[in-house]
């Protein structure tokens, strides 16, 4: 029993870790009523054995006594003594909440009084032994087998070990051997430096604890404080025999003897020797380090002001100065990486705050009386520390406000012609140098008349005001604070602050939240988020001498004002200043105009030549679905700046989002895209999404965004920016050659690096003072396309020629600037590159046949080719077709297994060519994916009225190619697949 605090810091930890997975697992445990329930069963008592052995270590008893008993009770389950009943995982869900308030208290933790927890656990732990069975042990009570273990010395024999009746029968028949360890907790920490967790992990790998003790040897309590030795035994069954599992254990200051042996197992003489570790048992164990916030929060701190110290550098260094110019194109190599690794280590899987939610679903469904499944994507995303605490409260709020307002009661979903139960959604991505979170319920959807009604009943807008907003911009009004629209008030709503809530905590980290939703098919809360708050890659802009920064997330495009070309000029529109933009009219902010006046009229900032007369920069923002110019002087750089707070008396302005300190020493305001549109008032325009079409001009949406580069000196090369995960800057002298191999280490991982000239025809990579490397956007996969120069980022609308240049690996070439571009298969890139350096990796087994055939339907060559490969190279046969009518045809010809068929398209759209599938019988049971640029709800909800099985957004290789297995795997289970079954 330990006194030291250090032991009790770790303890609280862990223990925090095991109760997250614990509380998981009870909710996994309650869906899975027809699986087998054993593997998570087996997590359970593995995390509760760890939770009560450092709880008995520290001297925690009323942790321990808690999580004995839940360790029982769940033993219980095991062993069909009780069912797991809603009520019962309500018991055990309790009993985790208790514990785990007990663990952030944990110096008071006895303290508390745990006797209604020990109540109604009671009869979950007495089940099936006797009428009232052994009682849970309370803090008097010595443990169970005391009287053998009393007489424990530093000699073990098997009398220490009491094997029970129940102990038998709980003995695994695949686990034929019985061992009994005893240890010195004190010893293994003081001698071996094993803490008390370690070493309880050690003992689970090595075979499934079915008992334990802990027995002091010194005095008892009323005494005075136990003294060492602290001695811990327990039961053991494994697989193994003796040799094996004393070396799979590797705890040298353990004792091991064997206690059982199950027929027909072999003995120890008759077993081969056990096969050689692949690396030390403790090899597993180095990998990670905790480390204190507050010391993170330094070294990102001081990254940041070696970042402002290089910027100085780089500016002020003297060109002519060569090796100078060297040794700061280093500093600047090393602090790019130091930066990122600091931002790293500040950065947490967002799935540490989604894991949460499952539970409060569960219980808020219980509490309301419905039925509400939970889906989780993207947990695996990252996204800083600081970030994530703010965000805890705005996804309670929006995932109670789904519970509550969204799902219906099952009978009313019945009646409307939907399942009974609900469903919420929750994802993560990264798009666009920010996370995107999705909130999405199928339920009822907002009542924009509700809305409306109360915003006039609470002052807030006039019936004109709200006549002239979108849908869009009416549902953004919950958001205000002391907004509801519920007609009672409730324990979960009514009140009007939760959303409040939510839009409060955003702005904070400069967070967007936007809101979409369709009358009786459910709503959508997206938050666009930031991905650190310290530092930030900033576009720097200079108006009438003063320097702004724009956050390169938010700028989507540059351009160079000319009053000479009509594409590039400020035009006059009837309320203010306009440009021309991709087929559309985008609405104008000058810097200088908002900086010069409290409130902005565009009507008095134009006027009859400043509109066609304008020079300079102007920047297109994207804030979320909307698009406005920003005009300035001049463009000045980019630069990854430190964010600084921005000074109380400049925050109530709303146009500013912090400060830094640049590198000149200069100081520069970082403008929020947000605040300056609502400023200037873009927000509360009724222009639909921010964007006004031109009459007769066509729709932007079939335009795609695309990384062009060059690796040689002769060609302009060209990927889909959606192959590319991330780009990284390298040195040339990181890179490493191993036999006829390049590597180089790109976060601790080491990287193959691919030159296009040995996969293509192509001119070789140019040396230069530092590189690039685009990653594959497959996470699998350790490789990169090395790149002398990054040339542009462009939204495109491409229409590819694959006549003029044939290569395998290239989807063919474009006009871009009248200049020649190859746009290549990065995909096929890199698979063309493992079949010569990897051989054997890609090679299917003899006689493999495809793993079904697909037909995809899109009259753009370039996504028609791209699919096409990224399902060709999954085992696939596919076939292709330009438009519905033309995939019909094939699709009741050749009969494939299932059909990807994008939206718009020529002569027969998707929608017309699945409604047409759907009717004819000899087909209507294809299934059918849709792959298309739209990404909202409605054109969501569409698709499936449609027919359509499954809707993906162009185009996310890895999410494509699951949702196709799945959809096959799906076919073949029900009998459906008939073509499919035959190719196996």
């Amino acid at each position: 029993m330990s006194q030291d605090p250090g032991f009790a810091h770790r303890f609280v930890a862990e223990a925090r870790e095991h109760l997250a997975a614990m509380a998981s697992a009870m909710l996994a445990l309650e869906r899975n009523q027809r699986g087998s329930p054993q593997p998570l069963i087996e997590e359970l008592l593995r995390a509760a054995h760890s939770i009560k052995g450092g709880a008995g270590f520290t001297g925690r008893r009323n942790i321990e006594q808690l999580a004995h008993g839940f360790e029982q009770a769940i033993e219980n389950i095991r062993d069909g003594s009780i069912d797991r009943t809603a009520e019962v995982v309500d018991t055990l869900l309790a009993v985790l909440d208790r514990i785990a308030t007990l663990v952030d208290d944990v110096d008071r933790s006895d303290e508390s009084d745990i006797s209604e927890p020990l109540a109604r656990m009671r009869p979950l732990t007495t089940a099936g032994t006797s009428p009232h069975g052994p009682p849970v042990q309370t803090r008097d009570e010595p443990p169970p087998g005391a009287a053998s273990l009393a007489t424990a010395t530093p000699t073990t024999t098997e009398g220490e070990f009491k094997i029970t009746e129940q102990l038998r029968k709980a003995w695994p028949d695949d686990r034929g051997f019985l061992y009994g360890v005893k240890l010195d907790w004190s010893q293994c920490e003081r001698q071996f430096g094993l803490p008390p967790m370690i070493v309880a992990e050690r003992i689970e790998r090595a075979g499934r604890v079915l008992d334990s003790r802990t027995q002091v040897a010194g005095p008892a309590l009323r005494d005075g404080p136990p003294r060492p030795p602290f001695w811990y035994l327990a039961i053991v069954s494994s697989s193994v025999a003796l040799d094996a599992f004393t070396g799979e254990l590797d705890i040298s200051c353990a004792t091991v003897v064997q206690l059982g042996q199950k027929p027909g197992v072999a003995s120890e003489k008759d077993r081969p020797p056990a096969a050689e570790a692949p690396r030390p048992r403790g090899a597993a164990t180095a990998t990670s380090l905790r480390v204190s916030v507050p010391l993170v929060d330094r070294m990102m701190a001081l990254a940041g002001e070696l970042v402002l110290v290089r910027n100085q550098a780089l500016r002020s260094a003297d060109p002519a100065n060569s090796p100078l110019r060297r040794l700061l194109r280093r500093l600047d190599s090393v602090t790019n990486e130091l930066q990122d690794a600091a931002l790293r280590m500040r950065t947490q899987p967002v799935g540490t705050l989604f894991d949460r939610f499952p539970r409060v679903v569960r219980d808020l469904a219980r509490q309301l009386g419905k039925q509400i499944d939970v889906r989780i994507t993207g947990a695996e995303v990252e996204l800083d520390k600081t970030i994530l605490e703010l965000l805890s409260d705005p996804l309670t709020h929006l995932i109670r406000n789904c519970c509550d307002h969204g799902i219906e009661m099952p009978e009313r979903r019945v009646e409307s012609g939907k399942p009974p139960g609900g469903r919420i959604g929750l994802s993560a991505r990264q798009e666009r140098g920010q996370i995107v979170i999705e909130i999405n319920d199928d339920g009822r959807g907002i009542d924009a008349e509700a809305i409306r009604r109360t915003a006039i009943e609470q002052g807030l807008k006039r019936g004109d005001e709200l006549d002239r907003m979108s849908d869009r911009q009416l549902f953004g009004l919950i958001l205000l604070s002391g907004f509801s629209t519920a007609k009672r008030l409730t324990d979960l709503s009514g009140r009007g602050v939760g959303m409040d809530v939510v839009k409060t905590n955003l702005d904070q980290i400069g967070g967007v939240v936007e809101i979409d939703s369709v009358a009786g098919r459910g709503s959508t809360f997206t938050l666009r988020l930031p991905l650190t708050l310290a530092i930030m890659p900033c576009l720097l802009v200079q108006t009438d001498g003063q320097c702004y920064g724009v956050p390169q997330r938010d700028v989507e495009e540059i351009l160079l004002l000319d009053a000479r070309v009509a594409r590039r000029r400020i035009e006059r529109s009837h309320d203010g200043e306009v440009l021309r933009w991709r087929g559309r009219l985008l609405p104008v902010v000058r810097i200088r105009d908002v900086l010069g006046r409290q409130t902005f009229d565009a009507s008095e900032a134009v006027t009859g030549e400043a509109a066609t007369a304008s020079t300079g920069y102007a920047a297109v923002v994207r804030l979320g679905s909307r698009r406005f110019v920003l005009a300035f002087d001049e463009v000045v750089g980019s630069e990854n700046i430190v964010v600084k707070p921005l000074h109380p008396l400049l925050r109530p302005l709303g146009i500013y989002a912090a400060t830094t300190i640049l590198g000149d020493g200069g100081v520069a305001l970082i403008l929020s895209g947000e605040g300056v549109a609502r400023h200037v008032g873009i927000l509360d325009k009724a222009v639909g999404d921010g964007v006004e079409a031109l009459p007769g001009a066509a729709s932007d949406t079939r335009e795609e965004s695309v990384l062009l580069f060059r690796c040689g000196p002769e060609e302009l090369l060209g990927v889909h920016m959606r192959a590319v995960r991330r780009v990284v800057m390298i040195a040339p002298d990181r890179i490493t050659r191993i036999g006829a191999r390049e590597l180089v280490n790109v976060d601790g991982a080491a990287t193959n690096v691919i030159r296009i000239d040995h996969v293509l025809n192509v001119s070789a990579c140019r040396d230069a003072d530092r590189l690039f490397l685009l990653l594959s956007s497959d996470r699998d996969r350790h490789v990169g396309l090395l790149v002398s120069e990054i040339v542009d980022t462009p939204t495109l609308a491409l229409q590819l020629d694959a006549r003029a240049y044939r290569a395998d690996g290239v989807l063919g070439s474009a006009m871009i600037r009248g200049q020649i571009a190859l746009f290549l298969d990065l995909d096929r890139i890199v698979r063309i590159w493992e079949q010569v350096n990897q051989p054997g990796l890609l090679a299917l087994p003899d006689g493999k046949a495809a793993a079904g055939r697909i037909l995809v339907v899109d009259d753009t060559r370039f996504f028609q080719k791209l699919v096409a490969e990224h399902l060709r190279g999954a085992r696939y046969e596919v076939t292709v077709a330009d438009n519905g009518s033309a995939a019909l045809a094939r699709l009741r010809e050749e009969r494939p297994d299932l059909v990807v068929c994008d939206i718009e398209m020529p002569v027969m759209d998707g929608h017309a060519f699945a409604r047409a599938v759907r009717v004819d019988p000899s087909i209507a049971r294809t299934p059918l994916v849709a792959l298309t640029t739209l990404n909202t709800p409605e054109s969501r909800a569409a698709a499936a009225q449609s027919g359509f099985d499954a809707y993906e957004v162009k185009l996310d290789r890895q999410t494509l190619l699951a949702t196709v297995d799945r959809l096959l795997n799906r076919a073949r289970a029900s009998g459906e697949l008939a073509g499919a079954q035959s190719h196996e």
